[in-house]
């Protein structure tokens, strides 16, 4: 097996998740084998009695035989809970503990090709879209899985090749649960009708994780963050695929389909979906999204030219000129200035207008959507006057004009 289906940097400190069932003691062989640095965990569940005791024993016998450390927690599950849910967080809530408190780098699963194709069986059974159908990952996070690209033959012949001793997990052979029902018996028929069915599966769930990791990129590029808010323009698509590419867009930040439907078929206006994180909201096309909780913003004082770190951006006043940047008399300028987030009973004079304008209603006259304008900054003179709504438009105060005999050049570049 070379490094690379491995997928851990050779440098890096392994905790092996180990039943004592073949696969991950095929796992620790071939990773002691390859040159890492290992150590073995091994949860006990006390669920079946004698049978426990001795799968702890192989783990701890070829942690002896080679030297390893290796990490054992006895745990109590309570047959009336879901057991395998249970035990799960109780073997993950054990290795994030060791890998505190032991340095590990990665954790490392025995998951193989065989339990890749049954959790897109499952997954499909429960309902789901291309990200389920795709499978496992070979990472997440700090897990992986170097023998996720390996069959079932595979390492039962690298088993006996290298004599590994190892126990079955009697359980295994029960259908009870759903995943065992699909290994035991649902599989065994799709192969029995032809065998290269199982092949042309295998096959299906790389296509499918090759399209879920286009979909994911592709998504990726319709998005358009400045400073806090994200903007996604759904124009360009026929409004049948919108609520799917929308879903595409933001279910990282923790939305759900019926969400991205029912933002698009709102007909109130300032409709608003919400995640644990995130806010989202719908302008003309373009939907917007923002953290759940808006951010402060300081209130600075800016007694003289300069540059100052805000957190929504950079904003610079100089007298040397950027891209992008407006211009503004210098001599019309009323230091010190002060720096905020536009409020609603904010004013101003637009630059060529003779009238004044409230700056909210400015920013929505000129489509700017509602998360932008909740994050629009505007800049103050001595007075409490606006002179700029940054990033959007100077005040007619302080204009540029034939008789300008100094610039300043003001520019607001979002984080």
């Amino acid at each position: 097996m070379n490094e690379k289906k491995i997928a851990i940097n050779k440098s890096s400190s392994v905790l092996v998740a180990c039943s004592g069932g073949r696969d991950s003691m095929v796992l620790a062989h071939v990773l002691l084998s390859a040159g890492y640095t290992v150590g073995l965990a091994h949860v006990n569940y006390k669920l079946r009695d004698e049978d426990s005791e001795l799968d702890q024993k192989v783990v701890e016998d070829f942690a002896k035989k080679n030297s390893l450390s290796c990490h054992i927690h006895a745990a109590n599950v309570d047959r009336a809970d879901n057991v395998q849910l249970t035990a799960r967080k109780i073997r993950y809530d054990f290795f994030k503990r060791l890998c505190t408190e032991n340095e590990y780098d990665v954790v490392a699963t025995a998951h193989h090709s065989l339990d890749n194709l049954e959790t897109m069986l499952l997954n499909l059974f429960r309902g789901t879209g291309i990200y389920g159908l795709k499978g496992i990952p070979q990472t997440n996070g700090n897990i992986v899985r170097p023998l996720i690209h390996w069959t079932r033959d595979e390492i039962n012949a690298y088993c006996d090749e290298h004599g590994i001793t190892y126990r079955d997990d009697a359980s295994n052979s029960s259908s009870r649960y759903t995943r065992n029902w699909i290994r035991n018996e649902l599989l065994p028929l799709v192969t029995a009708k032809d065998s290269a069915h199982l092949k042309k599966l295998f096959t299906s769930r790389e296509m499918l994780e090759a399209d879920g990791t286009a979909m994911t990129e592709m998504a990726k590029n319709l998005k358009k963050t400045k400073g806090p808010v994200t903007s996604i323009d759904l124009s360009p698509f026929a409004d049948v695929a919108k609520p799917t590419i929308l879903y595409h867009c933001i279910r990282n930040e923790g939305f759900n389909r019926t969400q991205c439907v029912d933002l698009l078929s709102a007909k109130e206006p300032g409709k608003e979906i919400f995640s644990s994180t995130h806010r989202a909201c719908i302008h003309s096309s373009t939907v917007e999204m923002t953290l759940a909780q808006r951010t402060s913003v300081e209130h600075l004082l800016l007694d003289s030219s300069g540059e100052w770190e805000t957190e929504l951006g950079t904003l610079t006043i100089a007298k040397l000129n950027s891209e992008g940047a407006e211009q503004a008399d210098r001599d019309k300028v009323q230091f010190p200035l002060s720096l905020a987030l536009a409020e609603r009973g904010n004013d101003f004079t637009p630059l060529g207008s003779t009238y004044r304008v409230n700056v909210a209603k400015y920013l929505k006259d000129k489509k700017i959507g509602r998360y932008s304008r909740e994050y629009s900054l505007v800049v103050k003179d001595a007075q409490g006057e606006v002179i700029w709504i940054c990033g959007a438009q100077i005040s007619d105060k302080i204009k540029v004009t034939e008789t300008t005999s100094d610039i300043l050049y003001l520019s607001l570049r979002p984080n």
